[in-house]
Order: structure tokens, then sequence, then C-alpha cells
């Protein structure tokens, strides 16, 4: 009998471990992530609480036009970036696949003009790089922080608009980069059918929880553990060369192909967001 407590014992200690490992702030697994992954250690971690840790890891690409007051530094312990028209800000380390990228933001209504600056444009680029070589994309002269700069390289991107001004910016997308070869738009895969959603309508001075993840030809964006879009192979989506048309398009391998590795930026435009405590964490594949 005392053998047999022992051993129940046993068990529920380490049940007690395992509960004790699972952190609220760890990524969740939801929609076509279940049974295909697990969680696995980070493997890269910045709180965004230090300016010289700022300035040793990270790339400001910050478009210049306009004679208006811009700046990306930590303030009050988080990234503060008041940007009036366009900048991407790269994690210097490239990634590699499978991962999961979380991070937290706060889209500010401290320096809302109502015009040059508002609540808006969450956006991400994930797995992303120059084609063909891949850190060129963390080059400043050539990538200035304007979009359209980015538009032929590869890699993932995701955003969700919303904010103080209703009609500014109410798209919420998913794209799989390029989007423009040889300086001409090109069929991207485009997800748009959570544009104009409320559910994932920035709200101002709210804390959001980004999760991207990249399993190969499994790719997520979640917001507040809530999935906004998922793709894998095998489904049936929608392309676009202009970003207005859309058509159907299999997502296949053929087609379309799997970034394994690449680099992280967050993206913004007239706004002024407070980031930190981004991670990255190494995904443990099942099948």
């Amino acid at each position: 009998m005392i053998r047999k407590r022992i051993i129940s014992l046993c068990f529920w200690l380490a049940s007690l471990s395992v509960v004790a490992a699972q952190s609220a702030d760890d990524p969740v697994i939801k929609g076509l992530a279940k049974g295909q992954f697990t969680i696995g250690a980070i493997s890269y971690e910045d709180k965004l609480d230090d300016q010289e840790s700022f300035l040793s890891n990270w790339v400001v690409q910050m478009n210049d036009q306009g004679d208006f007051e811009r700046f990306a530094e930590v303030r009050g312990g988080k990234i503060e970036v008041l940007d009036p028209s366009g900048c991407t800000i790269w994690f210097m380390e490239k990634l590699r696949g499978p991962l999961c990228i979380t991070y937290r933001v706060i889209v500010s209504s401290e320096r809302d003009t109502g015009n040059i600056i508002c609540p808006r444009d969450i956006n991400n680029f994930w797995m992303a790089g120059e084609t063909g070589q891949l850190e060129n994309i963390l080059d400043s002269e050539t990538y200035t922080g304007k979009f359209s700069d980015y538009h032929g390289m590869q890699g993932y991107y995701a955003s969700m608009g919303g904010g103080s001004v209703e009609d500014n910016n109410r798209t919420v997308r998913m794209r799989l980069y390029p989007r423009a070869k040889n300086g001409k738009k090109c069929a991207h895969l485009a997800l748009h059918g959570q544009d104009g959603n409320p559910v994932f309508k920035i709200i101002p001075d709210r804390e959001y929880k980004i999760q991207l993840v990249a399993c190969e030809g499994l790719i997520q964006f979640l917001v507040n553990e809530q999935v906004v879009y998922e793709i894998k192979y095998g489904m049936e989506l929608s392309a676009s060369t202009d970003n207005q048309h859309f058509y159907p398009s299999q997502y296949t391998s053929g087609n379309y192909p799997v970034y394994r590795e690449g680099f992280f930026g967050f993206r913004m435009t007239h706004s002024f967001h407070k980031y930190y405590d981004f991670k990255v964490y190494r995904l443990n594949v099942l099948l």
C-alpha cells in the first residue's frame, strides 16, 4: 500500500512540474497546428528594454520622406517608434525554422494627430530577405523603410489595420513575397478574408500579443491567441498581382516554396508603436 502511494505521489509531482513548465506567456497551439508540433526551447529573447542591446541587435530602416519628427529608441522599458512615412526594424540574427515568433505591442494614441500619426498598422515580416542573398535585406541604403522597397524580397507578411481613423486602413492581410520580380508586379499568395473584421481591428492603447509560425508549409498569424490566418499545403487560397483583384490559387510546393530561413522585422507606418517581450521558439515537429 505504501509503495502504491509513493508511486501515485511521484506521478502527481510530475504532473505539477509539467503544469509549472507551461507559462501563460508561451505560444498557443491552435487551428492547423494541433498535432503538427510542440513548442520547444527559446532560441532568442529580447525584452527590448535596453538601448545598447537594441542598437547591437536590430537595424532600423526609416523612410526620411517629409520634415517630421521620427525616432526608434528604448524608452520606459519598451522600443518606442514614432514613424510618419514607413519603417521596418529588423532583428539582425538570421532565423531558421521551424519556429514560432512572439512579441507584444501597443499602438499608442499619445501622438495621434488625426492624419500624419494615428493608431494603425501592426505589420510583420518573417523568414524574409533579399532573394538570392538574404542578408542584403539589412542594407539600409538599399532598403530605406519605404514599403515598396521590400516588394521584391522573399518571405511571409502579415498585417492588421484599424485604429482611430475608421477608413484609414481596415485591411487584415497575409501574403507570401515576392510581390514583384524585375521591378514588375507578380502573382503572389494574398489572403484578405478578414478585411474589415471588427475582431481584428486595432484598438488604440491596448496590448496585443502577436504570434507568427513558420513550420515547413504551415504558416500562421495569430493575435491575442486567436488565429487570424493559417495556411497549409493542399489548400485553395487567393492570389493577386495588384492587391485589388484576387483569384483562386492552389497552395502547393510547386506553386509556392517553403522559406526555411530568413529575418524577422517589425513593420509600421504613420503611427506610434511600443514593442516589447520579443521571443523566438524552436518547434518540435511531430509528423
